[in-house]
């Protein structure tokens, strides 16, 4: 183990494959009913104005022709390695490495229930679709590109997971001048939203949800490993307080003991990301008033709703896990807006 040890102290005595066998049933990690209990209550359009959801990472639905790609090529990897030649649909496994691959279904939880008329299959799958304006999802596949990137950095184009499973041939992966374009879209929409609320309100909350694993996924399950330093069950990253009002996020802290029933990590490993720096920090020095610009990441460990070996939601706990973060941030922007309107 490193010193970055996340594995809760009850599970800290069990084997690698215990671990795996435990974080591979969300039932093992308790989440109150609390959030849920109150989220039925809210009323229609009550998600406060100012505050905005980023879904960075919510969009991995990719079109037959890239699904075919990555096939072929884990296919290619295993004859040249004089390996068995696995099923295509196995193939598929490694494209569920990726975290956040069902975040976009996050936004159905946390903003829809009462109302599902903005939400159905057919908008799941339409990446022109508008979501309602209090989240923001980038209309792109993460298997080619990342979102949460500058397109400077050495790992915007995606050519393994986060594994080092190669996805993609290389002759696939050639440089796509709509990347770029669809990025900056991206980051230009944050950026509208986010002056828009400061022009009107003053002052902004936005949470950047992620979500993360444990287990480093093979092509066959029975390779698979636990992740070795594990993963804490949240982590709130603010660039080390730089993006974010310390009293919103001691506030928003208190809140998930409340609702998620443990401690969050603060910015301890994933401290910040492109997002929490480009649209926190670094706009924040050009604020004559730095709290008015407030952005927190939100790393949340899937396996709290999620059978990681197969990709299969618990529905029941995918509910309470995305209520009470939707009641997180309700009650910390709710919290603050007496001063928002003060400032307005």
């Amino acid at each position: 183990m490193t010193d970055l040890n996340f594995v809760p102290e009850e599970f800290s005595n069990l084997s690698q494959d215990e671990l795996l066998d435990t974080y591979d049933n969300p039932k093992n990690f308790h989440i109150p009913k609390t959030a849920l209990e109150e989220l039925n209550k809210l009323k229609p359009d009550s998600f406060p104005k100012h505050a905005t959801v980023l879904l960075t990472h919510g969009l991995f639905s990719i079109n037959s022709q890239d699904r075919r790609a990555v096939a072929k090529q884990v296919e290619n990897i295993k004859q040249e390695s004089q390996d068995i030649i696995i099923p295509r649909k196995r193939a598929y496994r490694l494209l569920r490495n990726f975290s956040d691959f069902w975040t976009r279904k996050v936004a159905k939880y946390m903003f829809t229930h009462e109302d599902d008329k903005w939400y159905s299959k057919s908008n799941w799958a339409n990446d022109n679709y508008e979501y309602p304006e209090n989240i923001i999802i980038p209309g792109v596949p993460r298997i080619k590109w990342d979102p949460a990137r500058d397109v400077e950095a050495k790992d915007f184009q995606r050519e393994t997971d986060f594994n080092g499973n190669e996805l993609l041939p290389e002759d696939y992966l050639q440089w796509n001048d709509s990347w770029e374009k669809a990025h900056k879209i991206y980051h230009d929409k944050i950026n509208n939203r986010l002056f828009g609320l400061e022009k009107n309100w003053k002052r902004s909350i936005t949470f950047d949800v992620h979500d993360t694993w444990v287990r480093m996924m093979d092509e066959n399950s029975d390779k698979d490993t636990f992740r070795e330093w594990g993963y804490p069950k949240m982590e709130i990253g603010t660039l080390n307080w730089d993006s974010c009002d310390p009293e919103i996020l001691a506030f928003f802290i208190t809140q998930v003991e409340k609702y998620f029933g443990f401690t969050p990590v603060v910015n301890t490993k994933y401290k910040w990301g492109y997002v929490t720096q480009r649209h926190g920090r670094d706009a924040r020095e050009n604020m004559e008033n730095l709290n008015q610009r407030n952005v927190l990441q939100i790393e949340l460990g899937r396996y709290l709703y999620m059978k990681e070996s197969t990709q299969e939601i618990d529905h029941q706990q995918a509910r309470k896990v995305w209520a009470a973060l939707r009641m997180c941030i309700q009650k910390t922007c709710e919290e603050f807006w007496e001063d928002f309107q003060m400032a307005a």
